[in-house]
């Protein structure tokens, strides 16, 4: 007033002032993509309380329950992960850290992938008795090599088999179809595709 400043008054202190609480999860990370080598899996975050700013990410392959696992090597944190033939055999878990300014939260782990693959190869011919035969066709060739399982066509040339049987992933038995060529060129498909 015109008596001049008062001495300063000092309010009664605050509770102390502490950082907000963490992020804490209310529901698992989950993996997309399919768990076979050379394909990509991509992480979609899980719910969490306490308004998260940020998250981090690392991958681990684990053993087939998804009970015992091992951190990912080479940088394996971030959203996405690409499988490696170091995965095959493995099932594949993300573990997510979610943060705010209260600081991290304990990780959260996702439901572990089916086990990863290796990709399918294709099959590969090595051998055919007889490599030849009348162009009238009959005759019964049999055929070796790999990766004959689930065999869905045996061509001679353009020509389809007239009838075939897989006796192994090794080995399948065709009859050869009338075609203007007394030599075989033989191609096998399979699921994972037709031999060269």
């Amino acid at each position: 007033n015109t008596g001049g400043p008062s001495t300063p008054a000092s309010s009664t202190p605050t509770a102390l002032v502490t950082p907000p609480p963490v992020p804490v999860n209310t529901a698992l990370p989950t993996i997309t993509g399919t768990p076979t080598q050379g394909q990509t899996l991509t992480e979609t975050h899980g719910a969490w309380s306490n308004s998260p700013t940020g998250y981090t990410y690392h991958w681990q392959d684990c053993n087939s329950t998804g009970t015992t696992c091992t951190p990912i090597l080479n940088n394996a944190t971030g959203q996405s992960y690409t499988l490696t033939a170091n995965d095959v055999g493995s099932t594949i878990e993300v573990q997510e850290t979610a943060t705010n300014t209260g600081g991290p939260s304990t990780p959260a782990s996702s439901t572990p992938t089916a086990l990863v693959t290796a990709p399918a190869v294709p099959p590969a011919i090595t051998a055919i008795s007889p490599a030849s035969g009348p162009a009238a066709g009959g005759t019964t060739v049999t055929i070796t090599g790999s990766g004959f399982s689930g065999a869905t066509k045996v061509t001679f040339g353009s020509v389809a088999a007239v009838s075939f049987s897989v006796g192994s992933a090794n080995t399948i038995t065709a009859v050869s179809p009338a075609q203007g060529a007394a030599s075989y060129n033989i191609s096998l498909t399979t699921p994972a595709g037709t031999s060269a």
